[in-house]
């Protein structure tokens, strides 16, 4: 007797979405072969309108799972503001931006804009002349061109996405996001993404979603898979010193190494370029940073916060969607805090090595 499987042995597909044509030729353009967990969760609910609060980290699909729907959703002929997305810094918009502007390829006749701090505010003030249909950009920047200049008309908007919402309280952004969605409409679709939900943030989403619907995503499974992690305790040695042999030792196809000041990466710039390392800081940073969508930001964001004075190595060859190799991360952090950094790995979930860099094998 042949056994019944249950629905959720069924897994879906792209086209199970139903999906604009315009998008299903991007999601064939990236190479996206099935929907990832959070995309399968999340793509049937934004489609019905329900306010969502995605629990996940970077890495994971999470654009595209708010991407794909809204675009799907927007109504070309009219010319208005009709989604509206906002990350914490101009790097992390700007990512989105790049993935919104896929669409436009097959759909000329969308417009998106990138709305972002740095750039000449009269210029951006001037492109509004006319109204994009989707708006990526920064909290301050948004809020300065639609509340104070009142050149972006965002109260027509009926979606409002807040990504990376922990990063953006974090960052002191809230009051920003705040002001703009008090200014849309009372039937606002509101869509939250974050690696964790911190209690501060949690009066803004009562305040502002109906009923939403919270999906978590396990972060173990985004992370930890052929991660391994190692600290190698600096005390009584340059760290300087102790970097040029990591480099010597583990010689990485590819490394980022992450600093929290620019004087801090001008200073090991210079260490690693007196020992003839070949490298080219901006360039790869940028070129890799693209590639993997980011993969360990959050991560990254929390190490450097909590500690403050010390570096972070990653050597990177990641699987994204649309690539199908599959390489390794290795994090070697450098702390003279072992207890703080123990405790932090332990609630992550994450295995940590201490090593010896004199006696033990880092590779």
């Amino acid at each position: 007797m042949t056994k019944k499987r249950k629905k959720e042995d069924f897994m879906a597909t792209f086209q199970d979405f139903k999906l604009q044509e315009y998008c299903n030729q991007v999601i064939k353009e990236l190479g996206f072969k099935k929907p990832t967990p959070i995309q399968e969760k999340v793509i049937p609910l934004v489609l019905k309108n329900r306010d969502i609060i995605g629990i996940s980290q970077t890495g994971t699909g999470k654009s595209h799972a708010f991407l794909l729907p809204i675009m799907s959703r927007i109504d070309v002929n009219k010319d208005c503001v009709q989604a509206v997305i906002t990350a914490p810094t101009r790097e992390l918009a700007s990512q989105l931006f790049n993935n919104a502007k896929t669409f436009t390829k097959y759909l000329p006749e969308l417009r998106v804009s990138l709305i972002v701090g740095g750039s000449d505010r009269q210029r951006a003030v001037n492109k509004l002349s006319t109204q994009p249909h989707v708006v990526i950009g920064t909290p301050g920047r948004i809020k300065d061109l639609s509340l104070d200049a009142q050149a972006l008309q965002i109260t027509t908007a009926k979606t409002f996405v807040v990504d990376e919402a922990d990063m953006t309280l974090e960052f002191g952004y809230l009051e920003d996001i705040d002001a703009v969605a008090g200014k849309m409409a009372d039937d606002l679709q509101m869509m939250v993404f974050s690696a964790t939900i911190p209690q501060n943030l949690r009066p803004f989403l009562k305040k502002y979603m109906q009923s939403p619907v919270t999906i978590e995503i396990d972060s173990k499974l985004a992370t930890t898979a052929n991660v391994e992690h190692i600290l190698l305790a600096t005390k009584h040695q340059d760290r300087y010193d102790v970097l040029k042999k990591i480099m010597a030792t583990i010689d990485p196809y590819i490394c980022i190494i992450f600093a929290n000041k620019r004087t801090e990466v001008s200073k090991i710039t210079r260490q690693l370029r007196d020992k003839s390392i070949t490298m080219n800081i901006n360039t790869l940073l940028r070129q890799i940073l693209l590639h993997v969508e980011l993969i360990l930001m959050v991560f990254l964001m929390s190490l450097i916060c909590d500690f403050q004075q010390n570096l972070i190595f990653i050597f990177i060859e990641v699987d994204v969607q649309g690539v199908e190799t599959i390489q390794v991360f290795v994090i070697v952090c450098m702390i003279q805090r072992m207890k703080k950094i123990l405790q932090f790995l332990k609630e992550k979930g994450l295995n940590l090595r201490i090593c010896n860099l004199k006696t033990d094998n880092l590779w």
